[in-house]
């Protein structure tokens, strides 16, 4: 319980690795988080790389960097490079794009298996675009992925980018996702 404790009040900074598929919207959550406006930047060729403090919420005070990489599928086999130090994984997909969702459960499967990437990382599921009828909600989209997770813990949150809804708690389910996955992680060690 101690260790817990001073986790959630541990204000250093929680390295995040913003993934997914091209298209999927990454560097539009980030910059939607960095300036609460909206941007729509062209695709990103190699990576994004912004640093927050997070202002509201449980999370107040707590520092995050994010690694915005690109999703081009050139681009994935350099993913296991940014997932080596870090304290989770936001996978962004396109929730309304089913025609994807085969790649999306390859490459999470990938990254679980991973021996570069800790086994205790979780790994925040973001079903973004929730804006359009054709969006499948965050809780069914892990259901339909039925992706073998290994040890990481899962959560998932939906989002739309373009308005900044469900980003707003963005930050505090990180916070506990790493305070969570690090407990078990030392409680297992001990």
């Amino acid at each position: 319980m101690g260790i817990v404790i001073s986790m959630i009040f541990d204000t250093s900074l929680h390295r995040v690795v913003l993934l997914g598929l091209d298209g999927a919207g990454k560097t539009t959550v980030l910059y939607r988080l960095k300036w609460q406006e909206i941007v729509l930047p062209p695709p990103t060729i190699g990576f994004n790389c912004e640093k927050f403090r997070s202002k509201h919420g449980l999370s107040r005070g707590h520092g995050f960097i994010f690694w915005d990489v690109e999703g081009q599928d050139h681009a994935r086999s350099l993913w296991r490079t940014y997932l080596k130090q870090a304290s989770a994984v936001v996978f962004v997909v396109d929730a309304r794009d089913s025609n994807r969702f085969e790649e999306v459960k390859t490459e999470i499967e990938h990254i679980v298996r991973l021996k570069d990437f800790a086994s205790h990382a979780p790994i925040l599921l973001l079903g973004n675009k929730q804006d359009k009828i054709s969006a499948i909600p965050a809780d069914e989209l892990l259901k339909k992925l039925s992706i073998d997770f290994k040890n990481h813990p899962v959560y998932p949150l939906g989002c739309c980018a373009l308005t900044g809804e469900g980003l707003e708690c963005m930050f505090d389910e990180l916070l506990y996702a790493i305070t969570e996955s690090k407990a078990a992680y030392y409680e297992a060690l001990t």
